[in-house]
Order: C-alpha cells, then structure tokens, then sequence
C-alpha cells in the first residue's frame, strides 16, 4: 500500500479529560502532549499535532487542542487551520461546557465536516452509553454535526478505533483540499531555534505553496526571510501546500523576533490591518447583544487581540443569534485573508459571545450616508462573493477606482492573476481598464457618471459652438473631470471613444455623429480669405485685410477664422498675420531646398519677402517642429516616418 500525504487537517475538539490526547494517540501512535507540565498535570496546554495515516494509506494532519476554558485562545489557534472536526465526549461524563463552547466556536469558524467519537466507554453499562449517546445527538440537534457519524470508542482498550478510522477515511474522500494555487498564507502557532539550523516556526498553510528557496515575508513585522528547509510530519520536502501541517526553517530572522499570531505569506500581496470589515455572528446563549465599540478579545488564525466592535450605526445592536454586518478596530495591527474565520469573546466576564468571517482585510469608516450605503452595498456583495472576481467587481462598487497594481494587494492575489481578470471584465465591461502607463481599474457606475456629465457638457457646447468638431481634450478634461489626474482623465474619454461614443481628431472632443455647422453659408467669404492669402503669398494678409475682403460683421468674421483653423486651413503668426495651408506647404518646400544654412536673410531672399514676415513664418516653424534654431541659423528636424 502506498501512503502519501493530502492537504487535510482534522481537529479535535470537547471538553477537558475527555480523551482528545489519548484517542489521537491510539489513532497516531504519537503523544501531543510534549510539554513537561502537560504530563505532570494531565491537561493538553498547547496545541498537538500528529500525522494519521488512513486505511488506504492516505496520511492527514490532525491537531489535538486543550479543551480547559483557560485555553480556549489555544483552541481557536488550532481549530482556526482545521478542514473537519473530530468532536469527542466522554460516555461516562456526557456533554459539559466546553462541548458546547467548542462546537459553538466550530460554527463560527465556518467548519462543516465532522464526526463524533464518544470516549471512554469501557467505563460505563449501555444504559449509560445510551443516554450519553442520546445527550450527545441533542446537542447536535440543528447543527453541522446533526447527520454527523458517532462512533464509541475506548482508546485505552482499543475499542472501536479501527471502525473511528473507517469513518474519518470515509469522510475525507468527500472533503475536497484546499487550493495551492495563488499567494501563500500561513498563521504561525510556534516559532523556536534548532541548534546548527536557527529559526523553525509551524502553522497550517491556508493558502498556496512554498518551496524551499522561496523569499516570504512575516506580517506584520515586515520581515523579508528566506526557506532553507520544509518539512511535513517530520518528514522534509521541497514544497508545502495549503491544507498541510508545516514547519518552516528560515534564514534572516531570529526565533525572538516571530511570534503566535504572526503571518508567513508571499511578499508584497498582504498588509497589516487595523479595521476588518466583517458578518458578525451573536451566539445564541449571549446574556446580552453585541454593542456598538464593545471591547472584546479577537481570535483569528493563531492571534489573540483585543478589538472594538463598530457598526455603520452607533445605536445598532446585534442580539443573541442575529447576525449583522460591521467592522473590528483593532488595538493592535495583524494580518487577515478573505473569508477568514474569527471568534470574539467578551473581555469580562471572558466568555465566547460571536464570531464570524472576515469580508474585506483593509476597511475603512465611510464618510456620508452615500458612502456608507455603497459601503453596505459594497460587504453585501463581499459576503456572497465567491472568488476574487466577484470580490474585485464589489471592493470597485465602494472605492470606484483602484491602481491595478494596488489591486493585487486589495484581492490578495498575484498580479498575473490581477491583470487576467481585469482584461476578462473589461472585455465583459464589468469594469473599464485605463492603460495610462501605470494602469487604473474603474468601475462602471463611476464610467457611466462621467459618461452622463460629458455627453451633457458636449451637447451644450455644440449647441453653442456649433461650427467646432467638439471642446479641447484639455478643456473637457477640466469640465468632467475636476481635480482628477489628467492621464486618468484622458484615460476615461479614449475609453468612451474607442466605444464609438465619442469622435477625436487633433485635439478636440465631440459626440459621435455630431457633424459641424455647414460651412457653406461662409462659401464665398471662405474663397476671398484663402484667395487673398494665396495671392499675397509670403507677404501675408492680417486680420483687418481679411476682415474687410470678407464683408463680415466682426462676430462672424470670429467664427469664421475659428473655424478655418480648427479645420487647420488658415494660420495665424504673431497674433496677426494669416498664412494659408497652401502657402505653408510651399514654404517648408523652400526650407527642404534651401543650399546651406537656413538663415533669416536666405529664407527672406527665396520668399522674396521682408523681415516683417519671414521671421514670424521661422518662429511658427520653430513652434511647429519644423525647423529648431541653433544661434542665429535653423536647421530642418527630421521628418517622421
């Protein structure tokens, strides 16, 4: 038979001298408890763990916690890793208060998948162990645990265990393994030095794979370390994945300076917190209700600190088996992941009162009522989320537009992943991508918005502008966008052009299918200008020659010369003189051929022009790109492909 290791981990759980340590020891063959204390006294202190090997050869973690209501901090550290539980009462003693507060913790941590070893029961008659077995499915009554298989068991005479592992086997193959795909995640429960190998921390692996080599980071330290070795059940590997049991030997640090509750993971994809944005859970058997900025002792992966509860409205309360949406402030910063189980217990008297789930690792307090109804908006669509796409499309509901970059940070994946599904959304239109050199993830009530104020701006500015392709580029900028970046900005308006909602040439904006005021009613005034700039060549005509060619009133004249440059017909040099397309074109043909350096008096003598206008026309082609001034000589720029 082949045994080979999968990425489950099962948890005791049940009241003290209820034989968790004992019956994981006849499962495993090892003894969890390790400690010199825990042998004298005869009470799991710390958190055990044991590799069991399955019938099929399968092998899982399993991890034994204290069961004294002194150690419930220990407890929810180990069943916060745990995939199922194994739920162990003793048929001589039945159900007692930690039976019931772990299996209350269990629920709030989101556990599912169980079973239930009733110990000990080479001590009692089968009356007894019918009326335990009886106590026992009451308690189960209405939770995960109801339909779950109870099997007796004596560990000290052997009893049953052969059918326990049946069932724990049985269960397994309906478990389905964490996912090792993605950034690494690892809460740490132990960190101690080895002689000859330095620091070595343990944790159950949330998320992801490490291998040996590997840079990882602890949070909220920051710390930057290195993975000499791994190793699994005793036993090392070149790569730890989510679900496993694993300890860590690293380089970089030293075993002082890491702590319980501390966080392994990949670098630069997790930050430390101080407000979670969570579903809180009221146990049923509270006293009283959840308040608002209640102080309570929060346990989450292997850290234990204390916390306010806040909620959106200082006067909510949540009572006993209600649940609500809020936020914890913590007092001191620590590292969450999505989805992450919690257990908050009252900080006197100290006793379980809730729990629940993270919904989003780095809140904050929204401002107005919109703000916080969007916010609300915003964990509604977190709490049904189910992978980090519906999570991006519910954070950009609140926040509106993100950094791409940041986002990685904010869904706790990596950034290949990031850009994928912002590519894939931004093709289902869920959300735009503006490529702006460092690019910026928006969502789409913010694009619809800008999109409803610049259709308005422009159609006023048609109405008024009537002759003009459309507003500057600059211009629309300032109107739509106030106070926002010009190259998100810019950003947005190529967006709704490359929809075909909008028509850009040059430097103007105007709505597609918008067609400018017909110049034919300035037919003929048209033809004078242009034909009196062509005849005057070089010697170029200013505004008051062309005004009176015209015949127009002043107002009109305006617009006419508006347009024409816009359309880019007409030029206008020093703030006066209008020089044609035509004429232009033969005048950069003069600057191509000039023999020599291009200075003032050979371009004046080719124009057979005078100073007056040759300078303006060399200044207009300096401005333009034409030409570039060295000294008192240009030279011609090259041209572009």
């Amino acid at each position: 038979m082949v045994r080979h290791e999968i990425p489950l981990v099962l948890g005791t759980a049940g009241h003290i001298d209820h034989g968790k340590t004992t019956l994981v020891r006849a499962l495993t063959g090892v003894d969890c408890d390790r400690l010199d204390e825990e042998k004298r006294r005869g009470i799991t202190i710390e958190l055990g763990f044991a590799a069991l090997e399955l019938p099929d050869g399968r092998t899982i973690s399993i991890v034994d916690v204290p069961g004294h209501e002194k150690f419930i901090r220990q407890m929810v550290a180990g069943a916060a890793g745990i995939d199922a539980v194994l739920l162990v009462v003793a048929a001589d003693e039945g159900v007692m208060p930690q039976t019931r507060e772990h299996l209350e913790i269990l629920d709030l941590l989101g556990i599912r998948k169980g079973l239930v070893a009733l110990t000990k029961v080479d001590r009692v008659d089968k009356e007894l162990l019918d009326l335990a077995t009886e106590d026992v499915r009451n308690l189960l009554a209405g939770t995960f645990l109801e339909r779950a298989p109870l099997v007796p068991v004596s560990a000290q005479e052997g009893i049953g265990i052969n059918e326990l592992l049946a069932e724990i086997k049985k269960m397994t193959l309906g478990l389905e393994p964490r996912s090792s795909e993605g950034p690494f995640f690892l809460p740490i429960d132990r960190a101690f030095p080895i002689s000859g190998f330095g620091t070595v921390v343990t944790g159950t692996a949330y998320a992801g794979a490490v291998k040996v080599g590997d840079e990882i980071q602890i949070l909220p330290p920051g710390n930057l370390v290195r993975v000499r070795s791994l190793e699994v059940h005793e036993e090392g590997v070149n790569e730890a994945f989510a679900g496993q049991r694993t300890a860590v030997n690293l380089s970089g640090v030293a075993f002082r300076d890491v702590h319980r509750g501390d966080v392994l993971c990949t670098p630069s994809l997790f930050r430390p917190t101080k407000c979670l944005d969570v579903s809180f859970q009221a146990l049923k058997s509270n006293d009283e209700p959840l308040k608002h900025w209640q102080r309570v002792r929060l346990h989450i992966g292997t850290s234990d600190i204390l916390a306010r509860v806040s909620f959106f409205d200082p006067g909510e309360k949540v009572f006993p088996g209600e649940s609500s949406f809020g936020q914890l402030v913590l007092e001191e910063p620590m590292s969450a992941a999505f989805n992450q189980g919690f257990v908050i217990r009252a900080y006197s008297p100290l006793k379980t009162i809730g729990g629940g789930r993270v919904l989003f690792p780095y809140a904050w307090k929204p401002r107005n009522r919109k703000r916080k109804n969007d916010y609300l908006v915003m964990l509604e669509k977190l709490s049904n989320s189910e992978g980090p796409r519906d999570r991006l499309i519910s954070i950009l509901h609140s926040m509106e537009i993100i950094p791409l970059e940041e986002a990685s940070v904010l869904l706790q994946v990596l950034p290949s992943e990031t850009r994928r599904i912002a590519i894939e959304e931004d093709n289902a239109q869920s959300l735009s991508l503006l490529r702006t050199g460092p690019a910026w993830l928006v969502s789409r009530e913010r694009m619809t918005r800008e999109w409803e104020v610049l259709s308005r701006e422009l159609s006023l500015f048609h109405e008024k502008e009537p002759h003009l392709r459309g507003m500057t580029l600059d211009e629309a900028v300032l109107r739509v966008f106030p106070g926002e970046d010009s190259r998100i900005a810019k950003a947005s308006i190529a967006v709704f052009h490359e929809k075909g909602l909008l028509a850009m040439s040059e430097s103007r904006v105007g709505l597609s299918g918008f067609i400018p005021q017909d110049e034919s009613r300035f037919k003929e005034e048209i033809l004078r200008i242009l034909d009196l700039c062509n005849r005057r060549g070089f010697e170029m005509p200013t505004l008051d020659e062309a005004l009176t060619a015209t015949g127009l009133s002043k107002e009109n004249f305006s617009l006419l010369i508006k347009q024409l440059r816009e359309n880019g017909k007409v030029h206008l040099l020093g703030g006066d003189l209008i020089l044609s397309e035509e004429v232009m074109s033969r005048g950069i043909d003069l600057l191509r051929k000039c023999p020599g350096d291009i200075t003032l008096a050979a371009f004046r003598d080719l124009t057979g022009s005078t100073r007056k206008y040759a300078l303006p026309f060399l200044e207009y082609m300096d401005a333009a790109g034409v030409t570039r001034r060295v000294g008192e000589k240009r030279v011609l720029r090259p041209t572009r492909a």
